[in-house]
């Protein structure tokens, strides 16, 4: 499997997030036992972005997901497995995008919550520093994953860790919980496109996360900006 770590950090970040809370045995062994999120699930207090990857790029509103590739510069590709934008953490998005991202892909208003539920579930904090990661508490979680403080700031693709290069099935189980700790599941460490998650996670019944959905749609469904790219 190819390196998930998808830039060197070639820009400072100076983002600061509360220290995590201590996660029981109880909770973490129902974590590992689940494959995908439930919609109850958190990780650290930090409430699973269902807006982001509960719905596939085929299942968007057609206005939706013309105002995710107009304004973000999502395509059918970037939101099912991974786009440019996503590579950044929250802190470092221009105020526009996150206009966007509040709206469209997070689904809530709550900067001080999008901020930790974006560098966690979208950017599993490749954009920190060690010094960051510190801050956040989370060096334990990295470490256990085999990562030291000389080889993330480092960013030497021939000093990474074994766990980097392996399966979420070859994890063995510290590897395992720890991964979800930064906020991983199965399919999406695999770096498989949200076509393949089985299953795709389910948000709670009754609630619907598409801004656009009562727009009606300003192009059909054959419209340029809603083909496969």
């Amino acid at each position: 499997l190819h390196a998930r770590r998808q830039q060197e950090h070639t820009s400072t970040s100076s983002s600061s997030m509360h220290h995590d809370e201590s996660v029981s045995i109880k909770t973490q062994q129902r974590q590992l036992n689940h494959q995908q999120p439930q919609h109850n699930d958190t990780v650290r207090g930090l409430p699973f972005p269902y807006c982001r990857y509960g719905r596939k790029w085929e299942d968007l509103h057609h206005s939706t997901a013309r105002s995710l590739r107009t304004h973000l510069g999502y395509t059918r590709i970037g939101w099912n497995a991974a786009h440019d934008l996503e590579n950044s953490q929250y802190n470092d998005i221009d105020e526009e995008s996150k206009k966007w991202i509040r709206s469209h892909v997070l689904c809530s208003n709550d900067d001080e919550q999008n901020q930790k539920v974006w560098d966690c579930f979208v950017n599993h904090y490749y954009n920190y520093w060690w010094s960051d990661i510190q801050d956040a508490g989370l060096t334990q979680y990295f470490e256990v994953l085999g990562w030291t403080r000389d080889v993330w700031d480092g960013g030497n693709y021939n000093s990474y860790p074994a766990s980097e290069f392996s399966s979420f099935e070859e994890l063995d189980e510290a590897e395992q919980l720890a991964a979800r700790q930064l906020c991983w599941f199965k399919d999406k460490w695999n770096g498989l496109s949200m076509e393949q998650w089985d299953p795709l996670p389910q948000p709670p019944q009754n609630i619907s996360y598409d801004h656009d959905e009562h727009h009606p749609p300003t192009a059909s469904p054959t419209d340029e900006l809603d083909r496969p790219d």
